[in-house]
């Protein structure tokens, strides 16, 4: 099987492949080229002037997308091209773009040297954006969203330069400038600039490698030459990397500890140079800091192994090893080896103190006999095995199988054996009543208790003792009845009869049915009574029938009656409530008009170019949501047509019930990019009956892969049918053209993940955005989506993918399950590339990962995931480890999440419940609903007044 490691360069330029720069000329042709290299190979984008290029009669793209050819290219092709690369590694945006600047007859034309490409000032600093033009007859400037007038914020001078008295971030971003001409035939000239505020992010822990692990240092092996690397943080413009020693001075390039480039090397490294170490990166936007503790470590020695040991099977027994390490626990570790094997750390069966060398076996078995050695592992160092010590499991005197209470027949012969196995020769006897002597027609036959001919007197108490020489011994009572079975007859068909029955009869009877494909065994109580019970049973059962009945057909027909009353009042309260609703509407229209709507901001190039007294088609500038309106919606047609397609939704089964019209759907902006495709931000017009306009999410089916297609049409489905109020809903489809949207419920915070980040303190002692949450609140939360994920499993539903980030938020903190999934770009650091699929390792069971078995049992185990990461705020779950880390743990059994102080032990019990190795250990939904419910009693009890 082939492995690769996705990756993607982090620069990406666009180069003119032809002509020359010299020889291009209006009329001629152009190719340009998206230089940058990725694996998998990259989907690109193309822009021109920040506006989405796509195929048209003169406009190809070309070569995979990485290139795109512009035939007979005149003045309206002027402007900066630009490109996007995206894979499963992330998106990269191009910051060498190029710039096609050809004059034509009177029209305005760009000054190139005199132009401001992009700039980079300090926060709270002044900056001029020029975009000087010949030939202009005015020069207007444009923000993402609408065109800039002179304010306070920002000037416009008429010869073409945007003035930012005090840059601040919300001014971060690309602005347009066009050169317009004397009239509206001359073609505008359109030119984008950039502007950045200079900045630098903290380091990581992954900034480093080996990679940082809180609370743990990083081991330099004695006396071997070490390389402590470094990646440069995010920053504009980019940072530089210096190094300074224990106390405080800056390292040179030269001696025993140097800098190589970036990188901090140890030539020789001594036990002296253990110490803290500080990487500093600083740019014009300021200094950050990265202390990091280092260790030396010196090879562990095994002073005592461990010894000889013998013990009783179910006893419990420690083995021993004393080791001596200048550098202790946890960069010294006690592991330990059976039969050469060696042991998990996860293992049920043996507890091992790795700090004090000591492996318990608390329930010894006879499996557990063999060779033992105990191994030193100090990091950086070679694992240093003790001598091997034998540990004999002795076998434990005791019945196999234990003997049971039985009935033998009258007048037949009946034996009853009595096994028992231990350390030796284990030898059988019986007594009756306590006494040795038993009746001549009963013998003992190694240990088979034979009885020849039964008789009545046989019953009794019978003991059995069994005894070695070496263990002494163990006894067992149980009770014989002798039973007449010449009462009861058993028919050829399976009839057990009894000819006359007897109040000793009175019992539970069982009949087994055997093949060689299996058996099969049913029970039947059998209840004998006197017969003036019989009859007096008889009676008082047909009362309590007739009574029960009565009682059934009363309370059905107070229901009825109660919720006949309770539909009507409603039905004419909804009635009037509307009536009131559109009488109020036509009113506001009347004497305001109609309220403007919001537009689709992919369209914003039209209204920009209206603003100018310019008509232009916008077919050239349409995205895959390009269907949706953008349009304000014009009172009586836009109430006609909701209320249409309302009523046709309603008559319709299936998906057509959901069916909404995409022309009432109005973006707001991009959440990210998911499996299926682009998730959107919009605002739906008449989509609920008593909100004009609602906030909702739209799913995109951008993909034609046909495995992808079905899992879409599986979630479709699933949401479709699930009513919980703690289950996002869907609430329209749009599939009447390509693409085919989703649109499901949104909640006004946001998804939980981001709300956890808020409730964190900031660097430098900041005080977190929102306020802490509270224990009641948290373990609320998880109680909200363990009664969602409880009403899922029981429609035999499957999630997949809980996590914070599937998770919504409301301002009122009720929470809905949904399946965002940003797996392409907002959350794709939470993905991880496995067997052709983007899969949450980091929350999935080891079934899921290597055998594809997904069951209620994995959401289990991501739940425990998701639960953790409300306790620990939105960390990610095994954050010391890298992908390949986690997944190489899970495959041996052997990942463990690390837990705050804060986090309650009940709490603690439950995730390492949920996330048990094996599935039919972890609890149930409805188990878990009933933990939390008890669990927030507690905490609200205990809370202060």
């Amino acid at each position: 099987m082939l492995f690769y490691t996705a990756g993607i360069d982090q620069k990406a330029t666009v180069e003119l492949k032809r002509p020359k720069a010299e020889n291009i000329t209006l009329g001629s042709e152009i190719l340009l080229k998206c230089q940058i290299t990725g694996n998998p190979e990259p989907t690109y984008l193309w822009y021109h002037n920040k506006f989405r290029l796509f195929n048209t009669d003169r406009i190809k793209i070309v070569d995979g997308g990485n290139k795109v050819r512009i035939s007979n290219i005149n003045a309206e092709d002027n402007g900066i091209y630009s490109c996007r690369s995206e894979n499963v590694a992330g998106a990269i945006d191009s910051t060498g773009d190029f710039l096609l600047n050809k004059p034509a007859p009177g029209t305005p034309h760009l000054i190139e040297d005199k132009f401001t490409r992009s700039l980079l000032v300090m926060k709270n600093d002044p900056a001029w954006l020029d975009c000087p033009f010949v030939n202009a007859h005015r020069i207007d400037w444009f923000s993402t969203h609408e065109k800039i007038t002179n304010n306070t914020r920002h000037t416009v001078y008429p010869n073409g330069t945007l003035y930012f008295p005090r840059v601040r971030p919300a001014d971060e971003g690309s602005y347009r400038c066009e050169g317009l001409g004397s009239s509206r035939d001359i073609p505008a000239q359109t030119f984008t600039s950039e502007l950045m505020l200079t900045m630098l992010e903290d380091f990581r822990m992954d900034s480093f490698e080996p990679r940082l692990i809180p609370n743990f240092p990083i081991v330099v092996p004695i006396h071997k030459p070490f390389t402590l690397k470094v990646f440069q943080p995010d920053g504009q413009p980019k940072p530089s990397i210096s190094w300074f020693d224990r106390n405080g001075d800056k390292i040179g390039t030269t001696g025993n500890i140097f800098v190589d480039g970036n990188n901090l090397v140890f030539k020789h490294p001594a036990q002296i140079d253990t110490g803290n170490y500080t990487c500093r990166a600083s740019n014009l936007a300021g200094i950050k800091n990265q202390t990091v503790w280092t260790i030396v470590s010196v090879p562990p020695v095994i002073t005592r192994p461990p010894q000889d040991k013998e013990v009783e099977e179910d006893g419990n027994v420690d083995l021993q090893c004393q080791v001596e390490a200048d550098t202790a626990y946890p960069i010294t570790r006690v592991i330990w080896m059976k039969n050469g094997l060696l042991i998990s750390s996860g293992s049920s069966r043996h507890h091992m103190d790795l700090e004090r060398g000591i492996l318990r076996i608390p329930i010894v078995s006879i499996d557990d006999a063999g060779t033992y050695a105990c191994v030193a592992n100090t990091t950086g160092q070679d694992l240093v095995i003790s001598s091997e010590a034998y540990l004999r499991v002795t076998k434990k005197l005791k019945f196999h199988p234990v003997p049971q209470d039985s009935n033998i027949e009258l007048h037949k012969n009946a034996s009853l054996p009595c096994k028992a196995e231990g350390d030796g020769q284990v030898k059988i006897r019986w007594f009756k009543d306590r006494s040795i002597n038993i009746a001549e027609h009963i013998t003992n036959i190694d240990g088979t208790l034979t009885f020849l001919d039964v008789q009545r007197s046989d019953s009794g108490r019978y003991t059995c003792m069994a005894y070695t020489d070496k263990q002494g011994s163990i006894n067992s009572t149980i009770n014989i009845d002798v039973v007449d079975e010449t009462k009861k007859l058993k028919l050829s068909n399976g009839t057990l009869h009894f000819t006359k029955v007897y109040m000793e009869d009175k019992g539970r009877y069982g009949c087994t049915a055997n093949n060689t494909a299996g058996n099969v065994r049913m029970e039947a109580n059998l209840n004998v009574a006197s017969a003036s019970e019989f009859g007096k049973e008889g009676v008082e059962e047909e009362e309590g029938i007739d009574m029960v009945k009565t009682i059934i057909i009363a309370v059905c027909s107070a229901g009825a009656y109660f919720a006949l009353v309770i539909a009507l009042t409603a039905y004419f309260s909804y009635r009037l409530f509307m009536r009131r609703k559109r009488f109020a509407k036509s009113m506001v229209k009347s004497e305001n008009g109609d309220a403007n709507r919001e537009q689709h901001e992919l369209l914003v190039k039209d209204r920009d170019s209206e603003s100018r007294g310019q008509l232009r088609s916008d077919s050239d500038n349409r995205s895959h949501v390009s269907g949706m309106s953008s349009h304000p919606s014009h009172s009586s047609q836009s109430q006609s047509t909701t209320s249409q397609s309302q009523s046709q939704r309603s008559r319709r089964g299936s998906y057509d019930r959901l069916v909404f019209p995409r022309h009432d759907l109005a973006t707001i902006g991009m959440l990210g990019k998911g499996l299926f495709g682009d998730v959107f931000l919009a605002k739906a017009r008449g989509i609920k009956d008593y909100e004009p306009e609602t906030l909702v999410v739209v799913k995109s089916l951008l993909v034609k892969d046909e495995h992808l297609y079905y899992e879409f049409k599986q979630e479709l489905d699933m949401y479709s049918k699930l009513d919980h109020p703690c289950i996002a809903k869907i609430l329209g489809v749009c599939k009447e053209i390509e693409p085919q949207f989703v649109i499901t419920e949104y909640c006004d915070w946001g998804d939980l993940k981001q709300f956890l980040y808020a409730t964190r303190g900031g660097l430098s002692g900041q005080f977190p955005r929102v306020p802490p949450l509270t224990a009641v609140q948290k373990t609320n939360m998880c109680h909200q989506v363990a009664s969602g994920l409880e009403h899922l499993s029981n429609h035999r539903y499957i999630h997949r993918d809980i996590a914070s980030r599937n998770v919504l938020l409301t301002s009122r903190l009720e929470l809905k399950i949904t399946s965002l999934s940003l797996c392409r770009d907002a959350y794709a650091g939470e993905y991880y590339p496995y067997a052709q699929n983007l899969i949450p390792l980091r929350w999935m069971p080891p079934e899921a990962v290597f055998d594809g078995e997904f069951s209620v049992k994995s959401d289990i185990w991501a739940f425990g995931i998701f639960v953790w990461e409300v306790f620990h705020l939105g960390d990610l779950p095994y954050t010391s480890l890298t992908d390949d880390e986690v997944l190489k743990h899970l495959k041996i059994e052997d990942l463990k999440l690390t837990m705050v102080d804060m986090c309650p032990q009940e709490i603690i019990d439950l995730i390492t419940k949920c996330t048990a190795v094996c599935p039919k250990e972890r609890p149930l939904f409805s188990e878990i609903c009933s933990f939390f419910g008890e669990y927030i009693l507690k905490l609200q009890s205990t809370a202060p007044v």
